[in-house]
């Protein structure tokens, strides 16, 4: 089991993703009461994956969007344009957690820093979108993508329940920005 410290060190050390980005959206998050807070060291409250899924889509959110939750909100309720019957936010918690059959078909996860948009690439290339209820014109930018190899999220789901993974992880286990 990982406390928030240690949850913060284990993104900045296995991802690309800058410390400081980190420490600031975990910040942001417990300000908005979204992960848990308390005390340190031993009193220190433990995360759960839906904490650290909280805190990888967060790393994503623009510095200037940061006024609210809505963010965090829109990229957690993406639905799947296939089925549309699962959300993101559900879909990279559900990627962590070992007794997950979902992390067998994934290869990677893409998640845009500047619009509300994932993506899903499965083993065999094919790709799953998820994209807000409500579509709206995209405005024609340059897309900025975070790449959450599964490797990296089972990984992380490993140190987050304290056991060790049985699963081999491959060579591209670290997060890597596109």
């Amino acid at each position: 089991m990982l406390t928030a410290h240690q949850l913060e060190n284990f993104i900045d050390q296995h991802s690309s993703i800058g410390r400081k980005v980190i420490q600031e959206r975990a910040a942001w998050l417990r300000a908005l009461m979204c992960i848990p807070s308390g005390g340190r060291g031993l009193h220190a409250p433990t995360m759960r994956p839906e904490d650290a899924a909280k805190l990888l889509v967060a790393c994503c959110i623009e510095r200037s969007a940061l006024t609210d939750g809505r963010p965090l909100h829109e990229y957690g309720t993406l639905r799947s344009v296939m089925t549309g019957d699962i959300d993101f936010g559900t879909l990279l918690t559900g990627l962590m957690v070992e007794s997950s059959d979902l992390a067998a078909w994934v290869k990677e996860v893409r998640i845009l820093k500047n619009w509300p948009r994932a993506r899903i690439i499965r083993r065999d290339n094919s790709q799953i979108d998820f994209l807000p209820r409500k579509l709206v014109v995209e405005p024609d930018i340059i897309h900025d993508e975070l790449v959450l190899p599964i490797g990296f999220l089972r990984k992380l789901g490993g140190a987050l329940a304290d056991t060790e993974m049985t699963a081999e992880v491959d060579d591209d286990a670290g997060a890597a920005a596109a």
